[in-house]
């Protein structure tokens, strides 16, 4: 959201004219809808992201650092279990 929002104040103060914004949001939104039904793997990535349970979720547990580090901390992925 952050992306989209310094994209939009720099569209805004190069003073691009609006249709030409619109028209490019629309294009983008259309391509992202046409990935999403031709490919795949990249309707498998948005499905996941919308359903977190449903798929592969091995990099977010790897990835939690709050289970497996330590107070002193021990680096990413140094830590030793209980």
């Amino acid at each position: 959201m952050l992306v989209v929002m310094v994209w939009g104040a720099m569209f805004f103060m190069a003073r691009l004219p609006w249709p030409r914004i619109w028209h490019s949001a629309a294009r983008l939104q259309r391509g992202i809808f046409t990935a999403y039904l031709m490919i795949p793997h990249v309707a498998g990535r948005i499905d996941r992201f919308l359903k977190p349970g449903s798929g592969d979720t091995f990099q977010v547990d790897t990835g939690d650092l709050s289970r497996s580090s330590r107070v002193a901390g021990s680096g990413a992925g140094r830590a030793r279990e209980p």
